[in-house]
């Protein structure tokens, strides 16, 4: 892609600000400059996990820390707006493991670090470790049509999956308010529940907005707080019953 190119026609012919993902290992001052020029505003990178091993050896996504924190230092030059997605409750991880991941996201002041519950989709190849090394028995059928909600992955300690599910709940909110972190440890010692869902969608969904700097008129915020709430409550009227059961497993 020539993105000096872009650049020009885009801020010419469209000139609407815009938001994009990237790869981190793609990014390079002269990009962003161009990508700056256009009217990007905010880029999302995917850090899935701050722990080596976790991010290497079973997400297999071959990024050094190094390379991520080079990505966002380069944003932050330009003054681009930071999302990462991030990723616990992979196979074999500990809570320990996953704040390395949270810690990365603080350290760094990410303006929205996005999280998600590792979930082994057929056809991928973390569905095929996962069923090869034990973490998942296969069964597709058991799988709830969220990533937000519980773990199906296999953990030698229900204490700890159940910290891990609880903790991603809780994830993105620590990472903005870090100080909470004590009692965010209190309260994933807690069975997995639907008010932690419901705050996590709410967070999130506002924290979204505010990293975009959406607008609305009165008639699209309306609709859009109709949306939400409506796709907040599906959490809580699924078809395969109670889903805090995937944390017992």
């Amino acid at each position: 892609m020539d993105h000096e190119k872009f650049a020009r026609i885009y801020k010419k012919e469209v000139g609407i600000p815009f938001s994009c993902i990237l790869r981190p290992n793609l990014i390079n001052a002269e990009k962003i400059k161009f990508l700056k020029h256009a009217g990007c505003v905010a880029i999302t990178l995917a850090i899935e996990s701050a722990n080596e091993s976790i991010r290497s050896v079973i997400l297999n996504r071959n990024l050094s820390s190094a390379v991520l924190s080079n990505a966002i230092s380069i944003l932050k030059s330009e003054g681009i707006r930071i999302h990462t997605q991030n990723i616990i409750a992979n196979p074999g991880e500990t809570f320990k493991m996953a704040m390395e991941t949270f810690n990365f996201n603080v350290q760094h002041m990410v303006d929205f670090a996005e999280c998600f519950l590792l979930t082994p989709y057929p056809g991928t190849d973390i569905y095929e470790y996962c069923v090869e090394n034990n973490y998942f028995d296969g069964n597709v059928e058991t799988l709830q049509k969220s990533y937000w909600l519980g773990s199906y992955i296999r953990f030698d300690s229900k204490r700890e999956k159940r910290r891990l599910i609880n903790f991603q709940k809780f994830f993105s909110f620590g990472v903005q308010h870090p100080k909470t972190l004590p009692i965010i440890k209190l309260l994933i010692e807690l069975p997995p529940n639907n008010l932690f869902v419901l705050f996590n969608r709410l967070y999130d969904s506002w924290r979204l907005s505010r990293f975009l700097k959406a607008t609305f008129s009165i008639r699209s915020y309306l609709v859009t707080v109709r949306n939400n709430l409506k796709y907040i409550l599906s959490y809580f009227l699924t078809k395969n019953g109670d889903w805090s059961r995937s944390f017992k497993q």
